[in-house]
């Protein structure tokens, strides 16, 4: 409870303290690494994802020290390659592409909160850049998905429903911004390591035909970094940090 009661103090004080409110936008394009980008179809954490993007909405307040603390909201979307995953899903089936229709939304999606700190350091003129660190949890999601397929003269449908899982998610990285209308409106570039700790979950998949039924459940444990590079706009508000 004193924990707790500390960290409500700490906020508090820092917003009496607080000489600068800033609220922004930014979109940004993962450089992706881990098992979401397999696409070994015998790996059971094969992501097949070959493209990303997201964006975030954030809310700081800065110390008479330029010290910034803040919170955001992140939404990620993952895409599968089409092509990769209707190959490794026909290798495994052992049918040929032609014998299989696939309904799927090929999309993975995350959405997530943070709190953070970070440091504004002014270089130059208008010119700021500013190092941070923001910790969170979330929630990614696995695609819909639907296959009919023709094997051994039988007609067979495959189904996944979206399926949701906690995660930890942390983001180190640095900013760069122009402030470039009276030090309030600002344009930035930020490069940042995207780290998230996906809880271990059961994919449940249900196969049937006109005379079978049979559900089966795959443990998924994806894991997911990237390299996020990206541009934001944001406002500042309120009494200018000090130079």
């Amino acid at each position: 409870m004193k924990k707790y009661l500390f960290i409500i103090a700490f906020f508090i004080t820092s917003i009496i303290n607080a000489q600068t409110f800033q609220i922004g936008l930014k979109a940004y394009t993962p450089i992706l690494f881990g098992d979401i980008i397999e696409t070994d179809i015998e790996n059971p954490s094969a992501g097949f994802v070959n493209y990303a993007s997201g964006g975030s909405l954030d809310f700081k307040i800065y110390t008479k020290t330029d010290w910034g603390f803040g919170f955001k909201v992140n939404y990620s979307e993952y895409i599968r390659n089409i092509d990769a995953y209707k190959e490794g899903i026909s290798k495994s089936l052992g049918i040929s592409d032609s014998n299989m229709i696939m309904q799927s939304l090929y999309t993975y999606r995350y959405i997530g909160f943070q709190i953070g700190v970070s440091h504004n350091f002014k270089i130059k003129g208008k010119f700021n850049i500013e190092p941070y660190i923001f910790l969170g949890a979330g929630v990614f999601t696995s695609p819909i998905e639907e296959i009919t397929y023709f094997k051994n003269n039988k007609t067979y449908t495959r189904k996944k429903t979206i399926t949701g899982f906690a995660t930890i998610e942390y983001t180190p990285g640095i900013n760069f911004q122009w402030n470039f209308i009276d030090e309030h409106l600002g344009l930035s570039l930020h490069i940042e390591y995207d780290g998230k700790i996906l809880e271990e979950w059961s994919e449940e998949t249900v196969t049937y035909s006109s005379d079978s039924f049979n559900k089966t459940y795959d443990t998924k444990d994806y894991s997911i970094s990237a390299v996020n590079i990206g541009i934001g706009i944001s406002y500042r508000f309120g009494k200018e940090l000090n130079n």
